[in-house]
């Protein structure tokens, strides 16, 4: 990640930057069998189309972010596919049934797509 001027930064976000930089880390090694080399995080500014004021004058809103995230894959060998692996690893970590079974479909589709040997 780009360094920041963690002096201008909340201890919260700073916290929660870790805690994702972690979470890509072990990503790239459990699920994609790669070390994480980079990652580059941009807000998409202009997909903020409606925000909420509350009562305490707090601002909700949503925004997309678009994350880049480069590593180095270690093949075991030409059949190994580290999308599906991280796929499969990142139903091992989701409670959600539906992030669970859109993966299972990706898995599937992918698995038909691979050499047959």
């Amino acid at each position: 990640m780009a360094e920041a001027k963690t002096d201008l930064l909340d201890k919260q976000i700073i916290d929660l930057t870790k805690e994702r930089n972690e979470y890509y880390s072990k990503f790239f090694i459990n699920g994609l069998h790669s070390t994480l080399s980079s990652v580059e995080s941009e807000f998409l500014s202009d997909s903020i189309d409606k925000y909420l004021v509350s009562s305490t004058g707090d601002i909700e809103f949503e925004v997309l972010e678009k994350v880049v995230l480069i590593g180095k894959y270690q093949a075991k060998s030409e059949m190994d596919s580290p999308l599906i692996e991280a796929a499969e690893w990142a139903i091992s970590q989701t409670e959600n049934q539906y992030v669970s079974y859109k993966l299972s479909t990706y898995i599937s589709e992918q698995k038909k797509l691979l050499p047959r040997v």
